[in-house]
């Protein structure tokens, strides 16, 4: 958001020069969206927002709304097309950044985080989710999370660090992605395993 032009530039343009290709080859085409393209408001703070495919789409922000422009970029060419909206992952903190979880282990900080119940994927099994669905060849929209919440204040506790929170700046809240469509269509659900890989990570 500090770089709208650049943003446009790398997700609307650049998506539309891709999938143009796309379409000239007759390719399968694969696209990385987000989560952060859905409607956030609820009438209560505290209320743990469920996300699924047929939730109402309304950024917040410049970098969701590139995310629906680049969305539609692909509509608009008629191609065979996966789109994966992937929710908050996570993996090792020398590899990743800017996710709060990779900043806690390396000591950094990253804003805009409340004490709020989130929806955390292991890296690998994200991977494994769109590798399933490239090996299907599916096509369409498909969310990308764990299918639970975890409460940050309960990941600062496991970790024995302290945080100070921003919970009138994030506007995400707390929420949790609706998997089912995901899970019946690879046929697996990798299910509640998000301390086992933190404690693997710590």
């Amino acid at each position: 958001d500090k770089y709208p032009l650049e943003a446009y530039k790398t997700n609307v343009i650049g998506t539309r020069n891709i999938s143009s290709v796309a379409k000239i080859l007759n390719s399968y085409f694969v696209f990385m969206s987000s989560l952060v393209v859905y409607d956030f408001a609820r009438k209560n703070d505290s209320d743990v927002l469920e996300i699924s495919e047929s939730s109402k789409v309304n950024p917040s922000t410049w970098y969701g709304m590139t995310k629906v422009l680049a969305e539609e970029e692909i509509k608009n060419k008629g191609i065979d097309a996966l789109v994966t909206r992937l929710g908050f992952i996570f993996g090792h903190s020398n590899k990743d950044q800017y996710s709060l979880i990779s900043a806690l282990l390396s000591g950094n900080h990253v804003g805009f985080v409340g004490d709020f119940s989130k929806d955390y994927l292991y890296s690998e099994e994200c991977a494994e989710y769109i590798k399933s669905l490239i090996d299907r060849r599916k096509i369409g929209l498909y969310n990308i999370g764990s299918g639970y919440s975890v409460k940050v204040s309960s990941i600062l506790e496991n970790l024995g660090k302290e945080y100070i929170y921003d919970d009138n700046g994030d506007y995400i809240k707390s929420f949790r992605i609706n998997i089912e469509k995901l899970c019946n269509e690879v046929g697996f659900n990798f299910g509640y395993t998000f301390w086992n890989h933190l404690e693997k990570l710590k």
